[in-house]
């Protein structure tokens, strides 16, 4: 078995972080927390990389494409894209959707 070995430690959310997502083909982290925030990480530095804004809820999911490094965040019922830059490419709130 392998011993496991503090590397650093990254300091961004005001409050509880409630998902992370790894993708090493990218060397990008993402975390999403209670206090609304996204947050890219560059995992070759151990570095903030840029904050993903806008949220009006706690973010409860987020994931990474591994081919292009785009970035999906859920908070609320809200829907969000991401380029791998930070720059919001699509949005969508379920709140006006018609019920099925």
């Amino acid at each position: 078995h392998r011993e496991l070995e503090l590397v650093a430690t990254l300091a961004g959310h005001k409050s509880k972080v409630t998902c992370l997502e790894v993708c090493s083909q990218v060397g990008t982290l993402v975390s999403g927390g209670h206090d609304r925030r996204a947050v890219v990480w560059d995992l070759r530095n151990c570095t903030f990389a840029h904050e993903l804004k806008g949220h009006q809820k706690p973010v409860g999911s987020v994931d990474i494409n591994s081919s292009n490094g785009s970035v999906v965040t859920l908070a609320g019922p809200e829907l969000r894209l991401w380029s791998v830059n930070g720059a919001l490419l699509a949005f969508i709130s379920v709140t006006n959707s018609p019920s099925i």
